[in-house]
């Protein structure tokens, strides 16, 4: 196996982890209280708005449905993945 295609986000199983792990991690972290109420909701909007959005364009370009010169646009914090990219992001 070529690893550095395993580590590419064209294979489901390594986004997929990607990008529920840290949830798993933080929520496991809250639940036990080992960070304050504050961190927690800090973490989630830094998960929220910038892991997220991150770890979706690269996975969009990674697959060819979108191009790196349009993904600059989606970047903005104001702009949301549209409907369209649905289903090559998650299936």
């Amino acid at each position: 196996m070529n690893i550095k295609r395993f580590i590419m986000l064209k294979n489901k199983l390594v986004y997929y982890i990607l990008i529920f792990a840290p949830l798993l991690v933080l929520f496991m972290l809250g639940r036990d209280q080992a960070i304050s109420a504050q961190v927690f909701v800090i973490f989630l909007f830094v998960y929220i708005f910038i892991y997220r959005k991150f770890t979706d364009i690269y996975r969009l370009i990674q697959i060819n449905a979108l191009t790196k010169e349009d993904s600059l646009k989606y970047y903005l914090p104001w702009r949301v993945i549209s409907a369209k990219f649905f289903k090559p992001l998650y299936f």
